[in-house]
């Protein structure tokens, strides 16, 4: 679906540069085309989630603090986050950390999106948080995890079951409930 700079102005931070406008619609708008995200409905599902994750599309890379579940990314931790994250090299919590719209997290899950994209991201990690490859990997996430199905069932009872596949949880389901409200009223689509 295409998504114009004016309709992407109005979903994003406050006061996002123009320039900046213009390059997430474009980037974001031929990721969204290359995967069948290609109806109102399917796109403001989409929207939803990455407006959450990517705190309207201001961060395309995780803050790091380190915090006490950051530290879990490292295998050092011995926690068992670690490797389901394919992390086995100490330092990879960081390294890997949460990148592009959806925060891909993890040796193991940048070196799958890579594969399925045809970029070396486990060797080239900073290229997930660029706005094209950030894009092309939260589609190839969404894509990889039949959530277009998900969303092509309804409105807004969708929000939930989505945010549980892309989150690992339910955090910030209000947010994503009312950024979901918001994209559909510009897109068009049912709520």
């Amino acid at each position: 679906m295409n998504i114009t700079a004016e309709q992407f102005r109005q979903l994003a931070y406050p006061n996002m540069p123009a320039a900046l406008v213009h390059t997430w619609a474009e980037k974001l708008s031929a990721a969204l085309a290359g995967s069948h995200i290609d109806t109102p409905l399917r796109a403001s599902h989409f929207m939803a989630q990455a407006l959450q994750e990517s705190g309207r599309f201001l961060y395309t890379q995780e803050i790091w603090g380190p915090t006490p579940q950051q530290l879990k990314y490292d295998p050092a931790s011995g926690s068992q986050l670690s490797k389901e994250l394919g992390n086995v090299h100490p330092g990879d919590g960081y390294l890997f950390r949460g990148r592009g719209v959806f925060e891909t997290t993890g040796r193991g899950n940048y070196r799958l999106t890579g594969q399925r994209l045809g970029i070396d991201l486990e060797a080239h990690p900073d290229q997930m948080a660029e706005i094209g490859v950030g894009s092309l990997g939260a589609c190839d996430f969404w894509t990889h995890h039949g959530l277009t199905a998900l969303a092509d069932r309804g409105g807004l009872a969708q929000v939930a079951p989505i945010t549980r596949l892309v989150n690992g949880g339910y955090t910030g389901l209000l947010e994503r409930q009312q950024f979901f409200r918001q994209a559909a009223k510009l897109f068009g689509a049912p709520i």
